[in-house]
Order: structure tokens, then C-alpha cells, then sequence
């Protein structure tokens, strides 16, 4: 059973924490993750299946952007809901709270415009601060890394959670960055590990059409692995969104002691 922190921890006491959060909560997270990569991988798949097809009667590639188009937008309200369900869940997890896959997934549902609408303001920000300059964009992906935690888990609104992650990083962005660094870096390492196995397996079931899509390997074995790491890297970050709560408490109780004393 996972036991949920009351303190701020050191960088490496919060990755421990992350990865006991993990091991006790993945088999809850994990069939929603599931889910998100399989919807990924089967829109990956029949994007790709389009373009062989056209390929193979034309010579060229081919791609009906509308249809694209909508179809992304359908994912991305897919994959709202499952992102605030597997966060929603996870949060039960670490609150040693029993929550069914069920009320997970409708509690995920009602969070879609919130989460929807943060990804919208997450992803205009971060462009604005591209089209600036690399550094601003990277400064406002780890200011604002855990809006979606806000919003799924805190049941804010989209401005409010972009605000809200914002004031929370404010002041400890090296110590975030360095965290999220990590936890990219593991991940990496895993889908770097799993992903020359899963191409060796590819390249020994290769018919001699390169262009065309592997079932077993994008539409299966991909996404199981992805829905773990998925599972991991949103465990680990819940324990980081969770550390910089209690910091922020901690400041907000010594300013109001100091406060106090200047009465």
C-alpha cells in the first residue's frame, strides 16, 4: 500500500516516492493508458495503412487533410478524458481512496472540457514562446508541465490551472526542470531498450513491403509498452505536482507567520 507524503522530499526522496506510487497503482492506470495508446496507435495505423494504399496505386503519397484533421481533434478529446482519468485514479491511489475503472473513466469524462481547454492554452503558449525564442518555450513547458494535474486531478479550469502550475513551479523551476529531466531521460532509456527488441521482431516478420505497417508491433506490442511508461511518467510527475503543493503551503504558512509577527 502506497503512503502518501505529508512533507516536501529531496529530488531523490520524490523520485522514490513516484516509482512506490507506480508499483501500487499500475494496475489501476495502466487499462486507461492502455486505451490511449491503442486509440494512438490504431489512428497511427490506419494514417499509415491510407498512405500505402495510395502509394501503392499511385506512386504517391496521399492525405486528406480534413479528415486528419478532424480525426486529431477527436483524439485529442480521447485523450483527454483517458489522461484525467488515469490522473484521477492515480490521485485515489495515493489517497488510499477505492475507485472503480468505471467512475474513473466517467469522472474523466466531465473533466474533458477543462483538460481539453488547458491543452489548447498549454500548446498556444508554448508556440508563442518558440516563435520568440527556444529558451522562453522551454522555460513555459516546465512552468505550466502541471496544468493538466490541475485540471484533472484539482478540478480547475483551464486558465485557472495554467495560473495555478505557474505559481507553484514560480521559484523552483532548476529543481522542476531537473526532475522532469529524469523522468525523460528514464523514459527514454525504456523506449529506446524495448523499442530495438519490438524493431528487431518487425524486421524478422517483414513481408518486403517496407511502407506497410506492422499489426503486431503498432497496433499491439507499442502500445502495451506505451501505456506502462505512460503510466510511470504520469505517477512520477502526480509526485512532483504533489511536492511543489506542499512547498507552496509551506511558503504561504511562513509568510502568513511572518505576517502575523509584523501585527
Amino acid at each position: 500500500m502506497f503512503t502518501r507524503t505529508n512533507e516536501p522530499q529531496s529530488i531523490g526522496g520524490v523520485l522514490d516516492s513516484g516509482f512506490k506510487l507506480f508499483a501500487a497503482s499500475i494496475k489501476q492506470v495502466v487499462p486507461i493508458t492502455y486505451l490511449g495508446a491503442l486509440a494512438g496507435a490504431i489512428f497511427g495505423w490506419v494514417l499509415q495503412i491510407s498512405m500505402f494504399g495510395q502509394i501503392a496505386q499511385n506512386g504517391v503519397p496521399s492525405i486528406n487533410v480534413p479528415l486528419i484533421l478532424g480525426a486529431y481533434v477527436v483524439m485529442m478529446i480521447v485523450g483527454s478524458a483517458l489522461m484525467a482519468a488515469a490522473i484521477i485514479r492515480i490521485q485515489a491511489v495515493s489517497t488510499s481512496e477505492a475507485m472503480p475503472l468505471g467512475h474513473a473513466l466517467l469522472a474523466g469524462l466531465k473533466r474533458v472540457p477543462a483538460v481539453f481547454g488547458t491543452s489548447l492554452v498549454f500548446m498556444l503558449a508554448l508556440i508563442v514562446g518558440l516563435v520568440l525564442l527556444i529558451i522562453p518555450g522551454i522555460y513555459l513547458s516546465v512552468m505550466l508541465a502541471f496544468a493538466f494535474y490541475a485540471a484533472a486531478a484539482d478540478t480547475k479550469g483551464p486558465i485557472e490551472s495554467i495560473k495555478y502550475s505557474y505559481g507553484l513551479v514560480k521559484g523552483s523551476w532548476w529543481r522542476t526542470a531537473g526532475l522532469l529531466t529524469i523522468m525523460t531521460i528514464v523514459a527514454a532509456v525504456f523506449y529506446v531498450a524495448v523499442g530495438f527488441v519490438v524493431g528487431i521482431m518487425a524486421a524478422s516478420s517483414e513481408t518486403g513491403e517496407a511502407l506497410q505497417p506492422n499489426f503486431l508491433s503498432d497496433v499491439v506490442i507499442i502500445p502495451i509498452i506505451t501505456s506502462v511508461i505512460s503510466a510511470m511518467m504520469y505517477c512520477l510527475a502526480y509526485e512532483v505536482y504533489n511536492d511543489l503543493k506542499l512547498r507552496n503551503q509551506g511558503v504561504d504558512l511562513a509568510e502568513r507567520i511572518e505576517n502575523l509577527g509584523k501585527k
